[in-house]
């Protein structure tokens, strides 16, 4: 996906290779923020623990988004392409989430009801 960006900073006039990068990351660290807290708190309710960290998730990426957005003076074209590199790069991350969750459901969900 960073290939995509970087050829997308050569092709399309006024993308921002760096705010590219930026949201491209900011999705990683997303789904990171999701699959981690799993695999770390093994013996709590899974789907407790998912709940939780897609409400902080969502609300660090809020902040964060807005924080960039505010922060200086970037052009229309230089925000589209962090928001919109974003965007694109949740939904693939999503799909690498969902893929993870379908296919450690049945320990995820054994340890949870152990406890």
């Amino acid at each position: 996906m960073a290939l995509l960006v970087v050829a997308c900073s050569f092709g399309i006039p006024g993308y921002h290779l760096g705010l590219g990068l930026i949201g491209l990351g900011l999705m990683a660290a997303n789904v990171l923020g999701a699959v981690a807290p799993l695999h770390i708190f093994n013996s709590a309710n899974p789907i407790h623990i998912y709940l939780v960290s897609l409400i902080v998730r969502m609300v660090l990426v809020a902040l964060f988004m807005l924080g960039l957005i505010l922060r200086g003076p970037h052009t229309r074209i230089e925000l589209a392409s962090f928001l919109l590199t974003a965007m694109l790069s949740f939904i693939a991350f999503q799909v690498i989430e969902i893929r993870h969750l379908t296919r450690h459901q049945q320990a995820l969900f054994q340890r949870g009801n152990a406890a």
